[in-house]
């Protein structure tokens, strides 16, 4: 399977395919749920951007001259403040939050109900906002996972996925060994990433290509991997 995955940069006629493993990916996410014509046209914008780069794996399905089939895609974002106030302006933004609730009733009706409890009067713990001084939280934007100042030379993973009709096969590790050479192609030292705690699978996917954990961004884990030059990991380079 994995001789046989192209890896190329996106482009507008693959975003209904991106759309379609975003939301088979990240169900829980309702984001991706908002109307197609809403998040389709997000994805333009980001295929667009300078600050992104989208690159999809695609398989050839049955006979040679045949449509190809997209499989699996990652977003490498050079610049993760712009990502993140692009995500603002797509997915999270008011627009798209309101367009979900009006396309999905039972989340209308979930929303509802939790404004309701929201709103319910309740005690005031002092208690819990005293010494809320000492609580530390992962900066992302300012300090990067190996604990020095973020720098341009930084590339934040920012999506990645696989459909789940061919995991296991090898896909993964194609599209992880393609944004590695082009964050070094791109000069950058290393690359990082979120993943969830819960998400083994993929944890066992990074760290079999160098990534190694460093931390905890709220309720995500963070992973560094060095590229070219920069070795493989932040430990490695310490040393």
């Amino acid at each position: 399977m994995e001789s046989d995955v192209q890896v190329r940069d996106a482009t507008p006629a693959d975003v209904r395919a991106i759309v379609r493993l975003c939301r088979h990916g990240w169900r829980a996410w309702v984001a991706w749920f908002a109307p197609s014509i809403v998040i389709c046209g997000w994805w333009v914008r980001v295929l667009e951007s300078s600050d992104c780069f989208v690159r999809v794996a695609s398989i050839q399905v049955d006979e040679p001259g045949s449509p190809e089939r997209v499989v699996g895609f990652s977003v490498l974002a050079s610049d993760f403040e712009a990502w993140d106030r692009m995500l603002h302006r797509g997915p999270h933004s008011k627009l798209a939050k309101v367009l979900i609730l009006l396309w999905n009733p039972r989340l209308l009706a979930l929303f509802l109900k939790k404004r309701r409890v929201r709103s319910a009067p309740r005690a005031t713990n002092k208690a819990a906002h005293a010494g809320s001084e000492g609580v530390v939280s992962t900066n992302t934007r300012s300090v990067n996972r190996c604990g020095v100042v973020n720098s341009s030379s930084e590339f934040h993973l920012a999506l990645m996925a696989v459909d789940k009709t061919v995991r296991g096969k090898g896909l993964g590790s194609a599209i992880v060994r393609d944004y590695l050479a082009l964050a070094e192609l791109r000069s950058a030292d290393s690359v990082w990433l979120h993943v969830e705690p819960l998400n083994t699978r993929a944890q066992s996917l990074y760290k079999k290509h160098g990534f190694m954990i460093v931390g905890r961004d709220g309720n995500s884990l963070l992973m560094i991997r060095g590229t070219g030059g920069a070795g493989k990991s932040c430990a490695e380079q310490e040393l």
